[in-house]
């Protein structure tokens, strides 16, 4: 795990050998940056995440994302902005798997807006998108969703006025 913590703490990988096995987590007002990552495959649970007002986490060369793909377990690629935390993908165009993207708090939000395809699949975790307690999912470009679990909640805010097709 790479965990960075604390007001204006940055950290910047921009190496094309990052590991895709790694959790990151961006907390209490920090930033992590990685320009080097441009796919990220797990076959176990793993989170990418920023947590907290003023935390950023940030991926702007990743273009595909692919969760666990089969199995009885609850494995899933979380991709999570929380309390105040910003998760910004701009280059992301593809999910796989059982990922699931999560924007929950006020001020919260999860930017991936080149995203077009997310085809789900089922394990015992729920791939697909999650948005409540004011918090924002930006995925303005999605048109095709296959096998996703959808919820909004508690002032959440999700635009779906481009969706084609709904999950199964």
């Amino acid at each position: 795990t790479v965990r960075v913590r604390n007001i204006g703490t940055r950290l910047d990988l921009s190496s094309s050998s990052v590991s895709q096995n790694l959790n990151f987590s961006a907390e209490s007002g920090s930033t992590i940056s990685i320009t080097g990552l441009t796919s990220y495959s797990t076959s176990v649970s793993r989170t990418l995440e920023a947590i907290g007002v003023g935390s950023q986490l940030l991926i702007p060369n990743l273009t595909e994302v692919n969760g666990p793909v089969a199995g009885f377990n609850a494995n899933q690629l979380l991709v999570n902005a929380t309390a105040g935390g910003t998760v910004r993908l701009a280059g992301l165009s593809k999910a796989t798997g059982a990922t699931r993207f999560v924007s929950a708090g006020t001020g919260s939000e999860l930017d991936a807006p080149e995203l077009t395809v997310f085809e789900g699949a089922r394990t015992f975790a729920l791939p697909g998108f999650e948005v409540t307690t004011a918090g924002t999912l930006r995925i303005p470009k999605l048109t095709d969703i296959k096998t996703a679990d959808i919820t909004i909640g508690a002032a959440g805010t999700l635009d779906t006025s481009r969706f084609r097709s709904l999950p199964t």
